[in-house]
């Protein structure tokens, strides 16, 4: 028996049953993975994490933030070794909401969740604070320091690209980032930030206009609040159209300036870059 065996309980070796609505939905997000098993003699459907280190940090995480953001809390019952479950909650993706109505609603119970999470108490410094001991992580007293490091490892992926073309044109892309840390004041401020805010990774309650939860804390950390809301208002989320976006920033209490849109550009040409270059090696 391996590692990652179940020492009690097995995978159900009878066809499978139709997922439920939520865990269908859930299943389609990409590195997620539902399975059906047997638990004290009842077959259930739980979420398993790709892997326990995955699992931790996310635990380790949302311990940290604690009342700040909506999680929903990560088990390793002792009757799996390596294996990560989470716990069946109640509520519905947000990519299977689709009526405008409720999409607004949840556009602007996402502002006021974000905005909850951003003004939660938070120490100083940019990255993952040091104490939690979270592998892979990285810890910066200031925004440029991390920024500079982000911008350095991107560098070096830059250069695995072998066409031409597209080596120039994220080329300009990475010119136009370091140029424009301008808009950031060299003090600028830090706050507890979700990252992985893809539509299946919240789930909502549109019955209730409100969101249950954030389901993946695993790359949370502190950055400036402009690197959620970027991701927040991508075309799949609150900038689907004006309505949804407007929706949004009512919920979230703040204007669209001028300065903010040149923030928010920055961090949504960041993360473009990123998706484009080459996985770190």
């Amino acid at each position: 028996m391996t590692s990652d065996s179940k020492t009690t309980g097995s995978l159900a070796t009878t066809r499978r049953p139709p997922l439920p609505e939520t865990t269908r939905r859930l299943a389609d997000e990409p590195g997620w993975t539902w399975d059906e098993v047997e638990i004290d003699g009842e077959r259930r459907w739980h979420f398993r994490w790709p892997d326990a280190a995955r699992a931790g940090r996310h635990q380790a995480l949302c311990d940290e933030i604690a009342a700040g953001a909506l999680t929903l809390s990560t088990e390793a019952p002792s009757r799996f070794s390596a294996a990560r479950w989470a716990p069946a909650r109640a509520g519905l993706p947000l990519s299977s909401i689709t009526d405008l109505s409720s999409r607004l609603t949840m556009m602007r119970a996402l502002g006021q969740a974000l905005r909850r999470l951003h003004n939660h108490p938070c120490p100083d410094g940019f990255g993952v604070p040091t104490r939690l001991h979270l592998a892979g992580t990285a810890y910066f007293q200031t925004f440029n320091a991390a920024i500079a490091a982000r911008l350095d490892e991107m560098a070096r992926r830059l250069e695995n690209i072998n066409d031409d073309a597209e080596h120039v044109r994220l080329t300009e892309t990475f010119a136009w980032l370091r140029q424009s840390l301008s808009s950031f004041h060299p003090r600028t401020r830090s706050v507890w930030t979700v990252t992985n805010l893809t539509p299946g990774r919240i789930l909502a309650e549109p019955e209730h206009g409100q969101l249950t939860a954030f389901l993946d804390l695993s790359q949370a950390a502190l950055r400036p609040p402009e690197s959620d809301l970027a991701i927040a208002l991508s075309p799949d989320m609150a900038g689907v159209s004006p309505a949804t976006e407007r929706a949004f920033w009512a919920g979230y209490g703040a204007a669209p300036t001028m300065d903010l849109r040149r923030r928010l550009r920055f961090f949504t040409q960041l993360a473009q870059l990123d998706a484009a270059l080459p996985a770190p090696r």
